[in-house]
């Protein structure tokens, strides 16, 4: 195997085809990449707007409880005031307004948290400190209406949530609290009808995390959200907004603190039916239509580049035809075709720009009698042979070409008849140096009669000719010599 022509940890360069092919490449991987990352933004930003739609669900749910619980002690505070304001309450009017208010239990404290009155009635508590036994009691002898967590009623001991509130009397301040079912309440209903989404759940919680309402059909009272649902109340340990598994289904939650109260309202939706406007087809139709995109595109630029490439590859073809068309086969120089254009073109621009040109007839002396004894092989050889020496002795850009037979011809532009005689000697003299071997390994020497002539002014032929003249007069002469044409005669037209 030839040893690599780069050197060793070094990197070929790349041909103009596989640099255009790179190019299109990382243009492609740009504009998929660029595609890719918008689509997951834009993906991601929708999923960012339902979160927070969906926290705005719990945010307005929050609200409206908030509200009622606002408008519930304020009734509450009037009909304390309308009712339990005179010195002494019985027991029947206590249980009037219970009533009124829709109590199932209820106290009432006078200035220093003791019982004036319990429902159900509990003689025993009456006279009793129950301020230093509820939070919710004590802080609303302080002058603070308050929501309770969820307690254990007085008089019969079940959980319960109360609302207590203060209120004046002519005999100081005195506490009311009532305790509330709340899912038969107008909270349970709206609990059951803030979302329509199924398998949606909306749980109040107290802060002990005790589910005091929800949505479910059926209420069985305060229970620990840790035996209802052990797997949510371990992701609200987390956070206020996440995602949990319940037997391999995903579950979004959020929840938010209901002012006003301890209470936080709790949002569970399915993954699936949360994210359902950008789930499903909805997400991955895109993706699919990216992906179809890249490769249509990538099989678009690689055809595109094969094309193109083809092109290329035909005009070079094309080309190297048309260069071959003008070239002669065995010597590799002009051949008569092309090297007549070249004179055509030289010497109107001779005649365009008034320089100089000089055209050189070269004839191999006696070629025939070389063919005729050593093989037309050896004629071939010979005429390779003359045709690089007429290179090495023309310029770069002079032109030359066979003309026919053992004949060539060389075109000088910008060169007069004395720079074009010094120029026909030089490959007289170059030819009379060449050693041709014959088939027998015989080498022979070559002589070279040249013919110049000078002039543009009247035409390719009239040039051609005078300088086929002159190399008549140097085979005439003796041959391996160099004869100038006499200088051109101007052509005169009639006036």
């Amino acid at each position: 195997m030839p040893p690599s022509p780069f050197p060793h940890g070094s990197v070929a360069p790349l041909t103009g085809t596989r640099r255009r092919l790179v190019i299109a490449l990382a243009a492609w991987l740009v504009v998929v990449a660029t595609s890719c990352v918008v689509l997951a933004h834009t993906q991601a930003q929708a999923r960012k707007g339902v979160d927070q739609r969906f926290a705005l669900r719990a945010t307005l749910a929050s609200r409206f409880v908030t509200t009622y619980v606002r408008d519930l002690i304020a009734r509450q505070t009037g009909q304390a005031v309308r009712h339990l304001s005179s010195r002494t309450v019985s027991a029947r009017e206590f249980e009037r307004a219970a009533d009124d208010g829709g109590f199932g239990a209820a106290v009432l404290l006078d200035g220093r948290g003791r019982a004036l009155q319990v429902l159900p009635a509990k003689p025993s508590l009456v006279g009793e400190d129950l301020a230093g036994r509820y939070d919710h009691l004590r802080q609303a002898l302080q002058g603070r209406p308050t929501v309770s967590k969820v307690v254990r009623s007085a008089a019969r001991g079940l959980p319960v949530v109360a609302v207590a509130v203060p209120f004046p009397t002519s005999y100081g301040r005195r506490v009311y609290s009532g305790a509330y079912a709340l899912s038969e309440t107008p909270i349970g209903s709206y609990l059951r009808n803030a979302i329509a989404t199924p398998q949606s759940r909306v749980l109040l919680l107290d802060p002990a995390g005790v589910v005091i309402a929800s949505n479910a059909a059926r209420s069985s009272g305060p229970i620990p959200l840790r035996r209802l649902d052990p797997a949510l109340a371990r992701a609200l340990a987390g956070g206020q907004q996440g995602s949990f598994a319940v037997h391999g289904s995903a579950q979004h939650f959020v929840s938010t603190a209901i002012a006003g109260t301890p209470w936080r309202m709790v949002i569970v939706l399915p993954a699936k039916r949360l994210y359902v406007s950008i789930g499903g087809t909805t997400f991955w139709v895109p993706w699919l239509a990216l992906v179809a995109f890249a490769v249509v595109s990538l099989v678009a630029v690689l055809l595109f580049l094969r094309n193109a490439t083809d092109r290329r590859r035909l005009a070079a073809l094309n080309d190297e035809l048309e260069r071959l068309v003008g070239v002669d086969a065995l010597t590799g120089l002009s051949n008569r075709r092309q090297i007549e254009s070249d004179l055509v073109r030289a010497v109107s621009a001779a005649r365009r720009h008034d320089t100089e040109l000089s055209a050189l007839l070269i004839d191999i002396d006696h070629f025939k009698d070389v063919n005729d004894t050593h093989g037309h092989q050896t004629g071939d050889r010979a005429l390779v042979a003359v045709a690089r020496a007429l290179e090495r002795a023309l310029r770069r850009e002079d032109l030359v070409g066979r003309w026919g037979g053992e004949e060539f011809i060389a075109i000088l532009p910008g060169t007069d008849a004395d720079g074009a005689a010094v120029v026909a000697e030089r490959i007289r003299a170059g030819v009379a140096e060449l050693e041709v071997l014959t088939d027998e390994s015989l080498a022979i020497h070559l002589t070279a009669s040249v013919g110049v002539a000078e002039g543009a002014r009247n035409g390719a032929n009239e040039l051609v000719q005078r300088a086929d003249g002159a190399l008549y007069a140097a085979k005439a002469a003796g041959r391996n010599r160099v004869e100038v044409a006499a200088a051109q005669a101007p052509r005169f037209t009639a006036a």
